[in-house]
């Protein structure tokens, strides 16, 4: 298993399916995971610098450039799928994020970055089907656990919403309600924990 206990902390800490949280927050994840693997060849300085300055499109020059001759470069892909994302270009980091699962498919991490863009772009299937692989390889994460749960959920109340549309019974509406309170409570006491 390759998870370091600091690329474990920057999961717990950036880690956030919530619909409301700023697009440019949840990809923090993915910049800091890049910069804790070691065994990976460095990012260009340039490129680091550029990612500093949140100068993103620029940062992506660097790195395509950088990657055209490291093309096995997983940090430096990892830093270009982040670059992406905060340049909202997330179906390129979709297409990075696989690339580094077919390189290094021992890798939890990518898995992990391709649910968050999923479920950003309201894909709760496709974030639910990574988040599982995340899991599969990396079992132990009781984040990643309560991150799935808060898929279902909110994938269940997609499905309540839909049945609103056919029956607005008081019972239905009243377990519609109970659920998205569980999931904004779930949600509330996760975050005031983490940000102990």
């Amino acid at each position: 298993m390759e998870n370091s206990s600091g690329t474990d902390f920057l999961f717990y800490r950036y880690f956030s399916f919530e619909k409301n949280f700023p697009l440019r927050s949840i990809f923090l994840l993915v910049s800091f995971l890049c910069f804790f693997r070691p065994a990976f060849a460095e990012v260009p300085s340039e490129a680091q610098r550029l990612i500093a300055q949140n100068r993103h499109i620029d940062a992506i020059q660097v790195l395509e450039l950088w990657i055209d001759e490291h093309a096995r470069d997983s940090k430096a892909l990892f830093a270009l799928g982040a670059e992406y994302a905060h340049a909202n270009m997330l179906h390129k980091a979709i297409e990075t994020y696989q690339h580094i699962s077919v390189l290094r498919p021992s890798l939890a991490e990518p898995h992990a970055n391709l649910a968050t863009i999923y479920s950003a772009l309201g894909n709760d299937q496709m974030a639910i089907d990574e988040m599982n692989v995340y899991l599969e390889k990396y079992p132990s994460s009781t984040v990643a656990h309560e991150k799935l749960a808060e898929l279902h959920l909110k994938a269940a109340l997609k499905h309540y919403k839909y049945a609103l549309d056919y029956d607005k019974s008081i019972e239905l509406q009243s377990r519609f309600q109970s659920l998205q309170d569980l999931l904004k409570s779930g949600l509330k006491s996760f975050y005031e924990k983490r940000d102990k």
